[in-house]
């Protein structure tokens, strides 16, 4: 568990760099995903196949997942850290 309360690594609070792409997914258990470990969450397989593919840019994920809850309860204001997700 981050210091946000979510199943995830330590989010970067640092400032964004002009070549850094940070996306964050939100959602429910699926997000979550307590059931296996961090390197195996989607959101992390997507940032290394993405981090592949673009290998002149940072790219970096976030998930906010909370099980028993669906999307449309979602806050839509994102942690500290990621006010500027690209996606």
């Amino acid at each position: 568990v981050n210091s946000l309360g979510f199943l995830d690594s330590e989010p970067n609070m640092a400032a964004k760099q002009p070549d850094e792409y940070r996306i964050l997914f939100i959602g429910d258990s699926f997000v979550e995903a307590a059931q296996v470990g961090i390197h195996q969450k989607f959101h992390v397989l997507v940032e290394q196949l993405l981090q592949a593919r673009f290998s002149d840019r940072k790219i970096s994920t976030m998930a906010l997942g909370f099980s028993g809850t669906g999307t449309a309860a979602a806050k839509p204001r994102p942690p500290l850290g990621f006010e500027g997700a690209d996606v």
